[in-house]
């Protein structure tokens, strides 16, 4: 049903030489030889630099990354839906112009112009993805300076970096607080939370909640769960009985029981698929079946599981770019 966790900490704890990266505030390229300043992480996962000299005025000039897991789709689409997305502002006009097309990314610049014709904006972007979803590598240009010596600069630096992608937390979103009850947290590490009543021995406790972050292989929700209902009977040694709650595109929430007991050992599952591997599941399990049914499945269905990364720049591999 999934890989081992220990799998997920080896993968995300890999590091690399070469790094451009000066220290955990700043961030300086060879090609451009400025010191870039850290200025803000915002909630969605942009993470922006400002040339130092020039951070606390205008802030126009800005490099940006971002990852958002994501399932395996072309980029072009990606492309396409971006440049849609950006000509939704009536009083903006957005062009762009393709640099490089590649299997793993893309390269492209663009600019704004106003209903007067001003330039008001301009960069370049580079969309890559790996196995877990989609990166962005973006260049912000002032529009007030004369661009073109900076943007040949810049279209250098994309081609030659991407950014590796690691964990830097994982944010537990479950309103237990709808129990009426304490529950106390045990955690087992990053990616493995576990919830008791408070003043109850975990290894006693007759009901559990559970949270975690891991890698799978199956392609779709209900891949999962069939998978799932299989490894549970194999466990256990016997025969278990199930109920989809709700599924869609991403994510599925069921409930199973043995069908020899339907008044014992009961769960509710959802799983949340993040990116192409990467998922989250949260899980409340009951010995004495489940008492105050509808607030459990309000809790479950609207618990969140959110990964936040951190970025490190790295050389792009050789991919005859």
């Amino acid at each position: 049903m999934r890989n081992k966790s220990i799998f997920l900490i080896y993968l995300f704890s890999i590091t690399y030489a070469f790094s451009p990266l000066l220290a955990e505030n700043s961030l300086q390229f060879k090609e451009d030889g400025r010191v870039w300043k850290f200025l803000e992480k915002k909630a969605d996962g942009e993470q922006i630099y400002a040339p130092m000299d020039e951070a606390e005025k205008s802030g126009k000039e800005t490099i940006i990354f971002q990852y958002i897991p994501a399932d395996d789709f072309p980029l072009l689409i990606y492309y396409e839906k971006l440049m849609d997305l950006l000509n939704d502002n009536p009083d903006i006009r957005y062009d762009s112009n393709m640099i490089k097309v590649r299997d793993n990314y893309i390269l492209f610049s663009w600019w704004g112009t106003d209903s007067t014709g001003k330039e008001v904006s301009r960069g370049l972007m580079k969309i890559s993805k790996d196995a877990y979803g989609l990166k962005f590598f973006r260049y912000n240009e002032n529009p007030d300076e004369n661009g073109q010596q900076s943007e040949a600069v810049w279209e250098k630096i994309l081609k030659k970096y991407t950014f590796f992608v690691a964990p830097s937390d994982v944010r537990y979103d479950i309103s237990t607080s709808l129990d009426g009850r304490n529950w106390a947290e045990f955690g087992e590490g990053k990616y493995h939370k576990k919830f008791f009543i408070k003043g109850e021995s975990p290894e006693n406790a007759s009901e559990r909640l559970e949270a975690d972050v891991f890698v799978r292989s199956e392609k779709t929700p209900y891949d999962f769960y069939h998978s799932a209902i299989k490894d549970l009977e194999i466990q256990h040694g016997k025969a278990v009985n199930s109920r989809v709650i709700f599924v869609n595109n991403d994510s599925i929430f069921f409930e199973w029981w043995f069908r020899d007991d339907p008044k014992g050992l009961h769960e509710l599952y959802k799983i949340n698929f993040l990116s192409k591997n990467l998922s989250a599941s949260v899980k409340y399990s009951n010995k004495n079946s489940i008492q105050n049914r509808p607030v459990w499945e309000k809790i479950i269905s609207g618990a969140n599981v959110t990964v936040m990364y951190n970025y490190t720049v790295i050389p792009e591999e050789k991919t005859g770019s």
